[in-house]
């Protein structure tokens, strides 16, 4: 009886453990990156972040042995290798985007006085195709659509602007999170320009650092660097990524404690000269001026050029 790491070895992967995954350099393309291959230890099932491709267990042994997944039970047994049936039973569910209808965003209101308040003006705000919603589940939310890079509403999210009532939420999303790189659709060639990602919690950290003039950020709607957003970031490879999460020094240390965890994270495949931290002075980009959000850039510059 063997399991996923004996017969992967058998192979020739060499696997570096990671909790619940295995890391590993594909052997069925050139590659140099010993951690960008992600293999379950539970099923087998595998994602390699570098071309977003990924499957059954049957799958990777067919593509590194170079036959057929309908040819892979007959290989294994040829091979003396029996996987116990339990553990290789394969989760072939594969969760899709959800895709909405572009009449999601047709009939918003264009009033910007939530986000005019807040100092960002109409300029910027059209930029990003959203409006007040009047009706539905985002009634009385300003959304903002979140585009594949095919052109494809993936996701919406939306930002309350009346009085909470009850537990509402500040922002609701509706879609998968875990899928998104927002606003990469908008953003791509300055990033691409200047070789740096900022990841900021909100998108209205996002629209503060736009409207300043800084248009390199990625939101990561919380405090997780979701898939999504790691293979955004994997794909590009940037110079530096820095992250920018709220400052909670006041008040728990959410932001801060987070931002060193996706810091560790991130060194998984990274090198350590590619990440930096850079909080806000205050505890968000929304609540700075524009000569403060001025002054965390230069810093910010001086982290990134003398940080080891």
């Amino acid at each position: 009886m063997k399991d996923y790491r004996e017969i992967l070895e058998s192979i020739g992967y060499s696997l570096t453990d990671d909790g619940k995954n295995y890391r590993a350099k594909p052997l069925y393309r050139d590659s140099d990156n010993s951690t960008v291959l992600c293999i379950s230890k539970t099923n087998g099932s595998w994602f390699d972040f570098k071309t977003s491709e990924g499957g059954s267990f049957e799958k990777l042994i067919g593509k590194t042995v170079n036959i057929s997944s309908a040819d892979v039970s007959g290989w294994l047994k040829n091979n003396n290798f029996t996987l116990n049936t339990a553990s290789a039973e394969i989760n072939k569910i594969i969760i899709e985007d959800t895709i909405f209808d572009n009449q999601t965003i047709e009939n918003l209101d264009q009033d910007f006085s939530y986000w005019e308040n807040r100092g960002i003006n109409q300029d910027t705000l059209k930029v990003f195709k959203g409006g007040l919603c009047k009706v539905g589940k985002m009634k009385n939310r300003y959304i903002f659509p979140i585009y594949n890079a095919f052109g494809k509403i993936i996701g919406i999210s939306g930002r309350l602007v009346v009085p909470q009532i009850g537990n509402s939420p500040k922002w609701k999303h509706l879609g998968s999170k875990k899928s998104w790189a927002y606003p990469s659709s908008i953003n791509l060639d300055y990033i691409k320009q200047y070789n740096h990602v900022v990841i900021v919690e909100s998108i209205g950290d996002m629209l503060s650092l736009w409207q300043n003039g800084i248009k390199t950020s990625i939101v990561s709607f919380g405090l997780d660097i979701q898939p999504g957003l790691l293979n955004f970031l994997l794909r590009l490879d940037v110079k530096k990524i820095i992250i920018a999460f709220n400052n909670d020094a006041n008040n728990k240390m959410a932001g801060n404690i987070a931002a060193e965890k996706q810091k560790k994270k991130l060194l998984r495949y990274f090198d350590s000269n590619q990440i930096y931290i850079s909080l806000p002075c205050e505890k968000d980009f929304g609540e700075m001026s524009f000569e403060q959000i001025k002054e965390w850039k230069k810093t910010t510059k001086n982290i990134c050029l003398h940080q080891k």
